[in-house]
């Protein structure tokens, strides 16, 4: 089912089909979890950058497209010398405007709240620029069939137009994050590359507009009947809320019956919220994957709001509960279901893909690392 999604027809060119698989298991990743922490633990967390590598080359081998597995060839060592370049180039320059702000400018003054407002703007710039850097440099190290990926367009324009999104989406109270979503989507898959084959992306904002403004709707009922219904399931417990005073309340807090109905409310009314933007990021993967092409191949996905819903919960009780050590294994199960959910209509001419043109980023993801971004 493509869940209302009008989806065009592939032109289907004729060449070879596109199926996707993901193979990694537990016991590998969980051997290569538990050394990275150890390792990890040993330089005082240095190894991160050699660590990512190692996840995502083990992710990448894993990842099959028509029987054939992804390669990745980053380098740890390319990760650990951008970090150090990004605290040479953005973090130590954005001290030094901090130390000033804070010490020499005059409190609300107009310097120092001009500065912090621009403060504030450039990192939204940064923040912008930093993920589309660290895209690119994935997709420049990633390989299928010794054909390389790649991203061309620019990391500050990216940044640039992030910035002007959300203050959209702040002075039209979240409204317009639908419309951001599907406009930075195709800013991205459109500088996407296989090659010197280029992806295409013809998604519009007005279906993600209609399903956002259903899930804010769904999510002011649920928020404004949840606190009605905790206070009738009190009432039915001999407890007014309404004429509580504190000492009641704390007598309340330490009756266990009461505590029950309060955390299965209150978890109740958090897991709905869960689910309805579960059900919005669901119609938006399945959305704009349909809407992305290349050459002959159109794609699809196969979302639910369920399945994303477990996804997100079970990762977060894998890392929780592991004290981070488990995130590879999270990062596995992220990539079976996007792998296994993906599918392509149509045909692709791989004979006719020649290698890609756009220059190779020297050096990993230091900003992104230094901004605590993450990628697969």
């Amino acid at each position: 089912m493509d869940g209302g999604i009008d989806r065009p027809e592939s032109p289907g060119t004729g060449g070879v089909p596109l199926r996707f698989g993901q193979t990694g298991r537990a016991l590998p990743i969980v051997g290569l979890a538990v050394g990275n922490a150890l390792l990890g633990l040993v330089t005082l967390s240095l190894f991160r950058f050699w660590a990512r590598t190692r996840v995502r080359r083990y992710l990448w081998q894993t990842s099959f497209i028509n029987g054939e597995p992804l390669d990745y060839s980053g380098k740890g060592s390319e990760l650990f010398v951008s970090f150090l370049m990004a605290i040479g180039l953005f973090i130590a320059p954005a001290l030094l405007v901090s130390l000033f702000l804070t010490l020499w400018a005059e409190p609300g003054g107009a310097l120092q709240v001009l500065g912090w407002m621009a403060a504030s703007g450039l990192l939204g710039v940064l923040y912008g620029y930093a993920t589309y850097r660290q895209r690119g440099y994935i997709l420049s190290r990633t390989h299928w069939r010794g054909i390389r990926f790649a991203q061309s367009g620019s990391a500050v324009g990216y940044g640039l137009a992030l910035l002007g999104y959300l203050l959209l989406v702040s002075l039209t109270f979240g409204l317009f994050t639908p419309v951001m979503n599907n406009r930075l989507v195709r800013r991205l898959r459109t500088n996407t590359w296989f090659g010197d084959a280029r992806f295409a992306y013809d998604g519009k904002a007005l279906p993600l507009f209609w399903r956002f403004l259903a899930a804010i709707l769904a999510a002011i009922v649920v928020i404004f009947t949840g606190p009605a219904l905790l206070t009738s399931l009190m009432a039915e417990a001999g407890f007014e809320l309404a004429d509580a005073d504190p000492e009641a309340l704390g007598v309340l807090l330490e009756d266990p019956a009461s505590l029950i109905v309060l955390a299965v409310a209150g978890g109740g009314t958090g897991l709905v919220l869960l689910l309805i933007g579960a059900l919005y990021r669901a119609f938006e993967l399945n959305y704009m994957t349909a809407h992305t092409s290349i050459g002959g191949v159109r794609f699809a996905f196969r979302a639910t709001g369920l399945s994303l819903l477990w996804l997100w919960v079970g990762n977060v009780l894998i890392i929780a509960l592991t004290f981070g050590i488990g995130l590879p294994f999270a990062l596995v199960r992220v990539m079976r279901y996007r792998l296994h959910r993906l599918s392509a209509e149509g045909t692709l001419e791989l004979d006719a893909i020649g290698q890609a043109g756009q220059p190779v980023p020297r050096w990993g993801e230091g900003l992104a690392d230094m901004l605590g971004l993450m990628e697969i």
